[in-house]
């Protein structure tokens, strides 16, 4: 099941990105520290897919697996043309202003789009569910300053975008035909990748096999 990325107007914005110094470099997000191997492992995900949400259950696991291996775990949902940017772009900025809270805001939107089935069709709407399911009264012990104004305004701006157009590159780039998608990146470069093999694959296969990746480079590690 091959779908055209990117709901963002955003072709030309990835052709621009060719000329932005550094774009093409897997980037630490901001506010996220680097990894001590300079290894990422992004996990590409769409909001609608229900594997991806699957998948979304065993973050913890994963995560806790990466930093095992010496890499970071970033999670990186982009569209298809069919679907709002909005709750993509909700996330990013949630990502970038404070670092550790976009792990709810992703559960929540998973929520909103595959059990409440919400289109979020703008910003308002997004915000809109975030505020009615309380996040930033349960976010607030850890973020004091949590602001769904700050947000609105940093998904208003280019940073998001700039996020999305490289998530989809890094698609296009793995020549994977199904989400989620794992890709270890270096130097900008693809390293290694994981993807479903067919449409019919689960949740859990998909995560065995990025345990078992990262476990044999924990392993690996440990003998040097």
């Amino acid at each position: 099941m091959k779908r055209s990325l990117l709901s963002i107007a955003c072709a030309g914005l990835m052709s621009a990105l060719l000329y932005i110094p550094g774009a093409n470099a897997q980037q630490t997000s901001p506010g996220l520290p680097a990894s001590a191997t300079g290894i990422v492992v992004v996990e590409l995900v769409n909001l609608h897919c229900p594997r991806c949400r699957a998948v979304n259950d065993s973050e913890p696991v994963l995560k806790q697996a990466a930093l095992a291996a010496g890499e970071d775990l970033r999670i990186a949902p982009i569209a298809y043309t069919d679907q709002s940017p909005w709750p993509d772009r909700v996330y990013y900025a949630a990502r970038d202003l404070y670092p550790g809270s976009e792990d709810l805001v992703r559960e929540t939107l998973f929520d909103g789009i595959q059990t409440d089935g919400l289109e979020f069709e703008d910003l308002a709407q997004v915000l809109s569910y975030l505020q009615a399911h309380e996040i930033p009264q349960k976010l607030a012990a850890q973020f004091p300053n949590f602001s769904l104004n700050a947000i609105a305004d940093q998904a208003s701006s280019d940073a998001p975008m700039y996020s999305e157009a490289k998530a989809a590159r890094l698609v296009s780039q793995s020549g994977a035909a199904a989400v989620p998608v794992f890709l270890w990146v270096k130097d900008g470069q693809i390293i290694d990748a994981v993807s479903p093999s067919s449409d019919d694959e689960g949740g859990p296969q998909v995560v065995q096999e990025v345990l078992h990746r990262l476990q044999s480079k924990t392993a690996g590690a440990a003998t040097h």
